[in-house]
């Protein structure tokens, strides 16, 4: 009996101990079910600056009033379902009283651009927006807007899953993307979604001839002549550093753009520039240019193939003036040389006139800086400039 008593204890002690570590478990499995991104590696562009040690990209700091929200985007091919590397994605929303706060160029407070890691993620931290002061059942939302090249931008409204205002119109709306939202561990909420993006459809090519009569090719070069007064007194210079200009309008080409892609999509591209007609203020320069750089008509040509362009602007209306970058090979004296010259562009319907620069080192294409009888010295760098005027078909 006595044994039948300790027998009977032990197993009473061992269930009530399953029970106590099965209660003591539960906490453990609400913790796995909170939403917890994994840190991803994202790469900030402009205004969202990563803050040490932590996962996410800030576009506020610790002290924003708001309640916290940490939200993981993935980009991904809208047809194969694989991740897009390198994609922009723009962020922009109010603050927690639902204002936006623009400044002069219409920019809210609370925005930032991040781009997408090797798996197509970015995270970022923010606050969960206001609802519109004058609106009070205004849904709260976030604008997402998209571009990766070689894909259709993206203009999304993250909405969130939680709100009580959000209507069955807002949740069928294309733009549209519901957010499923999870309370973190710590106060605040976070979010994963995916955004799809679509690929380009490749429009029409259209070529624009570069004009001759209204194009400029020209070179600048820094001289310095050293201290021969007789000499440079005959040709009405003096010592000291100055600046040489070579230019010429015997230039051919013409560019191939698909206007319908950002950036636009090149097609056959390319410059041609005659160097021996080359001419500044002074013929003992221009002679010397012509034999020492290219061989007395040898190499009487530059050419420039155009293999991309990059840094463009997000939407292209006429009228607009733009930035970005041209890149292809150079080729002088038969050596070629991979450079990108930098564009300001007026864009048209059918013209687009601007002007594109770019420095090179002579020792790239095999050549020395020419020197006159050891008077003038040049400089190892040669700035390209192309004053151009295009016309497309038709105009």
């Amino acid at each position: 009996m006595k044994y039948r008593s300790l027998i009977s204890l032990f197993v009473f002690a061992s269930l009530f101990a399953i029970a106590c570590q099965s209660q003591a478990q539960v906490p453990a499995a609400e913790a796995e079910s909170t939403l917890q991104p994994e840190p991803t590696s994202t790469v900030p562009i402009e205004d969202a600056e990563p803050e040490a040690g932590q996962e996410a990209v800030a576009l506020v700091d610790d002290a924003e009033p708001g309640e916290p929200l940490t939200v993981l985007v993935q980009m991904v091919d809208g047809v194969t379902g694989e991740a897009v590397p390198e994609a922009e994605l723009y962020v922009r929303q109010t603050d927690d009283v639902g204002l936006y706060h623009e400044d002069a160029d219409g920019v809210p407070r609370i925005h930032g651009r991040l781009q997408s890691n090797a798996t197509g993620t970015v995270q970022f931290r923010t606050i969960l927006p206001g609802r519109y002061p004058d609106d009070p059942t205004a849904t709260r939302h976030i604008h997402l807007s998209v571009t990766a090249a070689g894909y259709e931008p993206l203009e999304r409204v993250l909405l969130f899953d939680n709100d009580p205002y959000l209507t069955a119109e807002e949740i069928a709306w294309e733009f549209s993307v519901i957010a499923p939202m999870e309370p973190t561990e710590k106060e605040g909420w976070a979010t994963e979604i995916e955004l799809a993006l679509l690929p380009a459809v490749a429009g029409e090519l259209q070529t624009f001839t570069l004009i001759a009569e209204e194009s400029l090719a020209s070179y600048r070069v820094e001289e310095t002549f050293l201290n021969k007064p007789d000499w440079l007194a005959r040709h009405g210079l003096v010592p000291g550093l100055a600046t040489a200009v070579g230019t010429t309008q015997a230039i051919t080409g013409s560019l191939q753009l698909d206007l319908s892609q950002v950036p636009p999509r090149v097609g056959e591209s390319n410059f041609t520039v005659d160097l021996m007609s080359l001419t500044s203020d002074q013929v003992g320069r221009d002679n010397s240019v012509r034999r020492e750089l290219f061989g007395d008509g040898r190499f009487p040509t530059a050419s420039f193939v155009i293999e991309s362009l990059s840094d463009f602007p997000d939407q292209l209306r006429a009228g607009d003036t733009v930035s970005f970058q041209m890149s292809g090979p150079l080729t002088i004296r038969e050596q070629t040389t991979m450079v990108t010259f930098a564009v300001t562009a007026v864009w048209q319907d059918d013209t687009i006139s601007g002007t594109a620069t770019a420095d090179i080192q002579l020792s790239d294409f095999g050549l020395a800086p020419p020197s006159l009888l050891g008077i003038v010295t040049v400089s190892e760098q040669v700035t390209l400039v192309l004053d151009f005027h295009l016309q497309g078909e038709g105009g």
